[in-house]
């Protein structure tokens, strides 16, 4: 199925972050319109299943940590009938700059492409731990795929040392904006819509 990102008028349906260079846009589902036509579906709790950067904090997440990262890479969806995710292992590369405040974004170490974008980062559960760190009880949505960081290659011409060819390739690092910023532009969609109603937005 495919979901219009534009009313009858032709005005945007969806909402981005105030803030142009975090990229994160959302789009408000009706919930009882997916049951009537039989399509399944499920969310994360906010208050229970997701770890914005003071819980991840609080959780003790660091360098190493296990995550899963789902979504549909090179547009591989599963069968004609239904769209199964697909679920990759990876592990948290860099995180302790989000968790001081100093960058947007955090890397995992795990194999993303197109397709891949958007897609939900859940910390995976460990029982052990490396010394100083701490241990996994549960899994946490902790973040959305921004995207790949690519590696580039130039190759020079011996003759004229200028730049002949430039090629890039997937690192194998990606970037993940935290769960802050997704509740921040879904706080922000909300006072949108209140505003346009002329009412108070909702908690």
């Amino acid at each position: 199925m495919s979901i219009s990102l534009k009313d009858d008028r032709g005005n945007d349906l969806w909402v981005s972050h105030p803030d142009p260079a975090i990229d994160i846009s959302v789009v408000r589902l009706d919930g009882q319109w997916l049951r009537d036509q039989a399509l399944q579906s499920a969310f994360f709790a906010n208050d229970s299943h997701a770890a914005d950067t003071a819980k991840m904090k609080e959780v003790g997440l660091s360098i190493g940590d296990g995550v899963f990262v789902l979504g549909f890479p090179m547009g591989l969806t599963g069968t004609a009938q239904r769209s199964y995710v697909i679920v990759r292992r990876g592990s948290i590369a860099r995180i302790s700059d989000v968790l001081e405040g100093a960058s947007k974004t955090y890397l995992i170490d795990a194999l993303v492409f197109p397709g891949n974008s958007g897609g939900p980062v859940i910390s995976a559960p460990n029982a052990m731990a490396i010394e100083g760190t701490k241990s996994q009880d549960r899994a946490y949505l902790i973040g959305v795929v921004m995207g790949y960081l690519p590696y580039t290659d130039v190759a020079f011409s011996r003759q004229t040392g200028q730049a002949r060819m430039v090629s890039q390739e997937n690192s194998g690092l990606a970037e993940v904006i935290p769960v802050d910023y997704v509740n921040e532009t879904i706080e922000f969609a909300r006072r949108q819509e209140a505003a346009r109603a002329g009412q108070p937005p909702k908690k």
